[in-house]
């Protein structure tokens, strides 16, 4: 993040203006301006830009959760929030979204008064009762936790598997995908969940019990060896009451080389203005200044 600088748009007022702009001015609320800068060489879409929440109390009068509102440059107001990081009953940041051309830097105003406008939400959550799931959503993406309930199903099924629906749109699907007539696996044009979880962990589920390892009836490590088997390998487990867990997985390190009809595909050249060896995040938050 860059380093911070600020300027009050708070201006002395001359004889010269007239009663109308003086009347105006008045009437707009206090207000300062940041710029959010994108470093990178990158188009980057629905980019949050993060503002200290005690910095920005310190620098604009007036300013609460409830009266505060962000105006892009050319003064049409957006979508914000202020939120509490790390749970400690704090406000820490008002965050907001901006779409960042490569290098660009933007520059929205900050203004201590409530909002004009009612905002389509961008995230949902739905607790299923009977399946006891939990699943949440995104404009971009959508998870679901499996639930106890899948349990008293007619498949009995016990998992802890963690499903990703992929999204071809940018509205919220849950509560539809939840109650459509075709299988959720089934891409009918707002995407679909294309992994059967069943009862492996899914995308970041937790094992919950070891059984045998040649059953294949145990949760988590049935995954784990699955994949190691399609590697050319295996895994062990080896436990002993109050000496903990050892879990050893072992692939074969030989490179297998690819098939001649298959022409190696070269990198992508670097940026020409990016340095060399350069760690760039894959999600970085763009930097701010204080004008």
């Amino acid at each position: 993040m860059t380093v911070m600088r600020w300027m009050p748009r708070t201006v002395f007022l001359v004889a010269a203006l007239g009663a109308a702009t003086l009347k105006a001015q008045r009437a707009s609320p206090p207000r300062v301006t940041v710029g959010a800068e994108n470093p990178l060489a990158l188009v980057r879409r629905d980019e949050t830009v993060s503002v200290p929440w005690p910095e920005l109390r310190r620098r604009l009068a007036g300013v609460s959760a409830s009266t505060v509102r962000v105006l892009d440059s050319e003064q049409r107001e957006i979508s914000s929030q202020v939120v509490d990081d790390d749970g400690d009953g704090s406000l820490d940041a008002l965050i907001f979204q901006g779409d960042f051309a490569p290098k660009e830097t933007r520059h929205f105003t900050i203004e201590a008064a409530r909002p004009t406008r009612v905002y389509e939400p961008k995230v949902a959550v739905r607790h299923d009762d009977p399946r006891d799931d939990m699943a949440w959503e995104s404009v971009r993406a959508a998870f679901r936790i499996y639930g106890e309930g899948l349990k008293k199903t007619p498949q009995a099924m016990s998992s802890s598997g963690i499903d990703v629906w992929n999204k071809k749109t940018r509205a919220l699907i849950v509560e539809k995908w939840y109650t459509k007539k075709e299988s959720y696996h089934i891409d009918t044009g707002e995407g679909a969940d294309y992994y059967d979880v069943g009862e492996t962990l899914g995308n970041g589920g937790r094992a919950k019990i070891v059984r045998t390892l040649a059953t294949g009836r145990h949760f988590g490590i049935g995954g784990m060896r699955e994949r190691a088997l399609l590697a050319g390998g295996d895994i062990s487990v080896e436990s002993a009451p109050g000496e903990g867990c050892v879990l050893s997985v072992w692939v074969p390190t030989e490179v297998v080389p690819r098939a001649a009809s298959v022409p190696d595909e070269p990198l992508p050249a670097p940026a020409p203005d990016a340095a060399p060896d350069e760690h760039v995040p894959a999600r970085s938050v763009p930097g701010f200044t204080w004008q």
